[in-house]
């Protein structure tokens, strides 16, 4: 059961700390991890710590976020558990910046491995198909050749719809 709420959940999570504060935590729990609140905080009523790690929760909107969670025991006078602390960051704009790198020192290392264009392309297509695009295409431009358009190389996430996507223009 959420106990306190402060402006930065607010901020985060999009309630409201009267909408959140008696809702139980699992609210803010994707449908995949509906159990984990509570083993969590099985663990940490226990008396364990647990350090930062990465996981998702739930805007109020629906929208999932990536977050960095930590949660601690919270002890009375007596050093008797009475409840769990969390903090909660939100790591998604981390994640696509790493993701992004990843990327470009993947497409670099693509770039500089063959000395064959169709190859370096087709390999290029492939690249962004599983980093970021369900499909990608590439056409060059022959100015030899009045100007015509020639496809270079096509990819898709379903490799059965490529001959498909090779017909777009």
């Amino acid at each position: 059961m959420i106990q306190a709420w402060n402006p930065a959940a607010e901020r985060l999570f999009g309630y409201t700390a009267s909408e959140a504060i008696g809702r139980p935590v699992s609210v803010l729990s994707p449908a995949e991890r509906a159990t984990e609140p509570m083993t969590l905080a099985q663990r940490v009523l226990a008396g364990e710590s647990l350090p930062p790690f990465d996981t998702f929760r739930l805007r109020k909107d629906g929208q999932r976020l990536e977050v960095s969670l930590s949660l601690a025991p919270i002890r009375g006078p007596e050093g008797e558990i009475t409840g769990v602390s969390a903090i909660v960051r939100d790591i998604g704009p981390r994640k696509r910046t790493e993701g992004a790198l990843r990327l470009l020192a993947d497409a670099g290392r693509v770039l500089a491995a063959s000395h064959d264009l169709a190859t370096t392309f087709q390999n290029a297509a492939q690249l962004a198909v599983s980093g970021f695009a369900d499909l990608c295409i590439i056409d060059l431009l022959d100015e030899g050749r009045e100007g015509r358009v020639e496809r270079i190389a096509t990819a898709h996430a379903d490799p059965a719809k490529v001959p498909l996507a090779r017909e777009l223009r």
